[in-house]
């Protein structure tokens, strides 16, 4: 118990080294050979959906033993450890007809992995101070698609336009040697980058169970993946934050004539004692639903961003012309920067007014079709006061064509709606397994 209390003080002790966005790790590679953290590793990912598939060497974690992990680190303790090829499957995707490839580690593999994502997510995703930003929220602790979807509608209800953001084949197209010169920034440790390099040239077996060698991408599918690709993919939210500190401009929006001279009349009226008349009420409604600002203007620019592993999405204030620059400038950041491709079919610039964009499964736009009232708020000192709102706000929808095509393709209801009523259920579960496919 003594040696194991050590061992995840070391860890809490590189959580806090690392709340420093410029610390530099060393002897990374001599966590690799404490056995408790195999321990808890093998704890973590026992019990988690598809960690009982068999792998290549067709054992499963059920037949985990303490000798296998001190055969483990005895390898690790030699260098000659090395990860097997990873089986492959291919499953649909739930918008097309085309496949994901999934690759399926060995047993072994699973436990080295997840001993290797916790050391990775103590160095980079500290909870007393990420490396990561907070517009990244795909794989990570204490954030998910709602966290995403929840920091859209609180603050992008000014939205101009979207950039869909779409990367062709993103998990395949990694680059190996960019992502391990981007490792080398945090960590200063050749035999822990030497293990990611063997962990990313295993290979795999394809469909006809011939060993093929990996020259690019991380198996999408692996327990390190997703943080090896927040990694390459911060580079990006990076880019991006710089895009947002070169074109944001102005203070304030100016503010709305039209607006102007309205309040100027109804405070006319006011003067006149005239505040119970049907005009004064009407004009105060008419007040309630124009904006006090311009909407259009365009000395004032913001950028909004977020991420969800590589689904990402951009938010202009501004002109169409600053969302189509701002579209190619992350185009060429990616191919030049990180050899990845932004795909042009899939990537949309889509008018957040009177268009939808799609983003994590949902419908999302602006409008000012709800109803123009005051609420209550409070101020800067706690004090309650009344606010205006306009009905300017985020909208978002489920795309319930699409969820009840996929319900009709599973057999649970009709191309137009559910079988009976006790079908519902069945809907249910396949909502709450909508994420997992």
């Amino acid at each position: 118990m003594e040696k194991s209390d050590k061992t995840l003080q070391r860890l809490e002790r590189l959580r806090q080294l690392n709340s420093k966005g410029e610390w530099v790790n060393d002897a990374l590679y001599r966590l690799m050979y404490k056995e408790d953290l195999y321990i808890v590793a093998y704890e973590r990912i026992k019990s988690k959906p598809g960690n009982m598939t068999p792998g290549t060497d067709g054992a499963t974690l059920d037949g985990w033993s303490l000798q296998m992990t001190q055969t483990i680190i005895a390898e690790m303790r030699s260098e000659q450890f090395q990860f097997k090829p990873v089986r492959t499957e291919y499953i649909p995707k739930p918008n097309s007809n085309k496949v994901r490839k999934l690759g399926i580690p060995s047993t072994r593999d699973k436990v080295v992995q997840e001993v290797m994502r916790m050391i990775l997510e103590s160095v980079y995703d500290s909870p007393y101070g990420p490396f990561f930003r907070d517009t990244s929220h795909g794989f990570r602790l204490n954030r998910s698609c709602h966290t995403a979807l929840r920091e859209i509608r609180g603050k992008w209800a000014a939205t101009n336009w979207f950039i869909e953001g779409d990367i062709q084949a993103c998990f395949d197209e990694i680059d190996h040697h960019v992502l391990v010169g981007l490792l080398r920034r945090k960590i200063k440790d050749e035999r822990f980058l030497n293990l990611v390099w063997k962990l990313l040239r295993a290979g795999y077996f394809d469909i006809r169970g011939q060993r093929q060698d990996s020259l690019a991408g991380t198996p999408q599918g692996g327990i390190v993946s997703p943080i090896l690709m927040n990694v390459y993919l911060h580079e990006l939210d990076n880019k991006v934050e710089s895009l947002r500190q070169q074109y944001t401009s102005g203070k304030r929006k100016r503010r709305n004539p039209h607006y102007k001279k309205l309040a100027a009349r109804k405070e006319r009226l006011a003067r006149q004692g005239k505040t119970k008349d049907k005009a004064f009420r009407e004009l105060v409604k008419q007040i309630r639903a124009t904006p006090s600002v311009d909407t259009q203007d365009p000395d004032f620019i913001r950028i909004k961003y977020v991420r969800y592993a590589d689904d990402w999405l951009v938010g202009i204030y501004g002109p169409q012309t600053l969302a189509k620059k701002v579209k190619e400038e992350i185009r060429i950041f990616l191919a030049e920067h990180l050899h990845l491709t932004l795909s042009e079919n899939k990537t949309h610039i889509t008018h957040a007014r009177s268009e939808q964009a799609y983003f994590l499964g949902t419908r999302i736009s602006i409008s000012r079709g709800g109803n123009q009232r005051v609420t209550k708020v409070t101020n800067g000192h706690k004090k309650p006061m009344k606010r205006r709102t306009t009905g300017s706000e985020v909208v978002m929808k489920l795309p319930a064509k699409h969820l009840i095509q996929r319900l009709h393709n599973r057999g649970f209801c009709t191309a137009t709606g559910p079988l009976c009523r006790f079908a519902i259920r069945y809907v249910f579960q396949v909502l709450e397994n909508c994420d997992k496919t």
